[in-house]
């Protein structure tokens, strides 16, 4: 077995190994500079592994589960054979308990925790001057690790991509945007190189109104279309159609939308009654989601009136069609 885990081992701040010896602190960022990914959890434990998968030298990982301590030896074990050069077999990964003892052994930290907790995580890493910290929020910025980490240069890296379980969840790092910035060039420059290695493209976010757009258009785009497909599902309800059934009856749809999007763009891949015209359609969409509850009738509404620029702009439409529906949906709005 290739990583060598302290998974069934108590670790805490008063038994703490020493910092890694063989780290050179004052070598420059590489290709094969040391990683570790703390706090890993399902995005974590997906970048940690594709990294190792593609050849990247990943030290250490840590997690307080014992359960995922135990699977992340056995995926990047399997990570790194998959990589196939020798050098890479004869690496090990430590698999810690402990975040400050999994950064301890590398240049580069990469900070997974959940939003709330990365300043904590960081500040208990207790990284020297020499190594490097990330983060991988899409919201928040480099700045939010200056204090818990000053003396390490820091920077953001969001995966622009959503991580629902842990299995195989590596591979969907391939060819994706990622959110980056750091005031450090250097750290930027090597940031923007993980994401090339990945066949990713690079998105620079400078300052808080950057980051805030970046990251609602990311849940608009991925969680609130998950959520507005589950009241989607539930309208059928009304047939006696449970959701799950609903979701399956759906799921043809939502792929061919997300296809056409893709390969077509916004807004040649719109369709329905609101690039058509379909008044009368509307009207009773408008009735038929009232129904289904006050919050849901408003959301259709003010939904389908934010994206009526793009419906008209298909060309599709005349403008009195076009004022007729922005009419209609007002009205709605107002009334309810």
């Amino acid at each position: 077995m290739l990583s060598q885990s302290s998974r069934g081992v108590a670790s805490n701040f008063s038994m703490m190994k020493p910092r890694a010896a063989h780290i050179d602190l004052n070598r420059e960022l590489s290709a094969d500079s040391e990683i570790a990914v703390v706090a890993a959890g399902r995005l974590g434990a997906s970048l940690a592994v594709a990294l190792a998968r593609g050849g990247r030298n990943v030290v250490a990982v840590s997690s307080r589960r014992a359960g995922h301590r135990s699977w992340l030896a056995d995926a990047l074990d399997a990570a790194i054979a998959c990589h196939g050069n020798d050098n890479a077999r004869s690496r090990s990964v430590q698999i810690c308990e402990d975040a400050r003892e999994a950064a301890s052994y590398a240049k580069v930290v990469y900070v997974t925790s959940s939003d709330g907790a990365i300043a904590e995580v960081a500040g208990a890493c207790d990284l020297q001057a020499g190594q490097y910290v990330a983060h991988c929020s899409g919201l928040l910025g480099a700045d939010v690790l200056a204090e818990a980490s000053p003396r390490a240069p820091a920077g953001a890296m969001h995966p622009l991509q959503t991580f629902p379980s842990p299995d195989s969840a590596d591979l969907l790092l391939n060819g994706i945007s990622f959110g980056i910035e750091s005031p450090d060039a250097a750290f930027r420059e090597w940031l923007c190189g993980i994401a090339d290695s990945f066949g990713g493209r690079v998105v620079h976010l400078r300052g808080d109104a950057d980051r805030a757009a970046y990251h609602a258009a990311a849940v608009m785009a991925c969680g609130l279309l998950a959520g507005w497909t589950g009241l989607a599902a539930d309208m059928w309800g009304a047939l006696g159609i449970p959701r799950d059934e609903a979701l399956h009856h759906m799921a043809p749809m939502l792929e061919s939308t997300v296809s056409a999007i893709s390969q077509m763009g916004i807004p040649a891949a719109m369709s329905g009654p609101f690039v058509r015209g379909d008044v009368d359609t509307i009207i009773a969409h408008l009735d038929a989601t009232s129904s289904a509850g006050q919050d849901v009738g408003r959301a259709y509404a003010a939904l389908a009136l934010a994206q009526l620029p793009l419906a008209a702009a298909k060309g599709t439409l005349d403008a009195a069609v076009v004022s007729e529906i922005e009419r209609i949906l007002t009205q709605h709005l107002a009334a309810i």
